[in-house]
């Protein structure tokens, strides 16, 4: 299976894209001591990188020996790996490459801010090759449906009129029972795709799967590596964003996705 988010567990794919991302994207599969070490990270990166592993261990109420596993189950060999990776990756956002950025006095610049550097995270890890592996599955199929439910759906429904403005023969229903009856239908010809924040919609796993059972090729767009639609698909692109003081997880990765289905359409039309 493909996946837009390297293999945590191979050193070599583990050095690709921004660390951030990659630790946001991994959080629901960790075991607890590592999610509450990830939450740590993810909650006050900056203040993270200067702590000792002993320190970040107290903040996050683990043990060192938790920090340490932490670090290598992202494909690092220790502590001091994790330190510099986390500064390169610190040095992906927006806040580090526009000169003179003054600090946000409202909450309005704190989001579009925040905003603007999920965005550039997303950019850094995002593997252009499952894009493109994405779009070749997408321009091929005969017919395309497209499955979804809760708050993914408008990401859905901007994807399924941008490819049927292009051309495609798309269907996109809201209703779930329908989404379920028309991926009984499909072939190996038709493409099914997966539209879920959390990769654990039980609706849109459920008329992926079918589809999958027909012969047809999948692909999801989520923000979990390791979720089940994850597990599920051929194709995976994962991009999100983590929630902040203003905004929930699905609605700051909502933006992200908007503009990751721009891309993927974008690439469908132009090979």
């Amino acid at each position: 299976m493909t996946r837009s988010i390297a293999d945590a567990q191979s050193p070599e794919l583990g050095n690709q894209g921004d660390l951030l991302e990659l630790i946001r994207s991994r959080v629901p599969s960790l075991p607890a001591s590592g999610r509450q070490v990830a939450e740590t990270v993810l909650r006050d990166s900056d203040h993270v990188i200067g702590m000792s592993a002993a320190r970040l261990a107290k903040t996050s109420e683990t043990s060192v020996g938790s920090v340490v596993r932490f670090c290598q189950g992202l494909g690092l060999p220790g502590y001091n790996a994790f330190q510099l990776r986390l500064a390169a990756s610190l040095g992906h956002g927006l806040r580090s490459t526009v000169e003179g950025r003054p600090a946000p006095e409202s909450v309005a610049e704190r989001v579009l801010w925040q905003s603007f550097d999920d965005l550039a995270r997303s950019v850094a890890s995002i593997d252009v090759r499952v894009l493109r592996r994405a779009a070749d599955v997408i321009r091929s199929a005969e017919r395309l449906l497209i499955c979804s439910s809760g708050p993914s759906q408008p990401v859905a429904v901007t994807l399924g009129s941008s490819l049927s403005r292009a051309g495609l023969t798309v269907q996109y229903p809201s209703d779930v029972e329908t989404q379920e009856a028309v991926a009984r239908l499909l072939g190996p010809q038709d493409v099914c795709i997966g539209v879920s924040h959390s990769g654990t919609t039980t609706n849109t796993l459920r008329s992926v799967e079918i589809a999958a059972v027909r012969g047809a090729p999948t692909v999801a767009i989520t923000s979990f590596a390791n979720s089940p639609i994850a597990e599920t698909c051929d194709v995976v692109l994962v991009a999100g964003a983590p929630a902040d003081a203003y905004r929930s997880a699905d609605t700051a990765s909502r933006i992200v996705h908007h503009a990751l289905i721009q891309a993927l359409t974008a690439e469908v039309l132009n090979p």
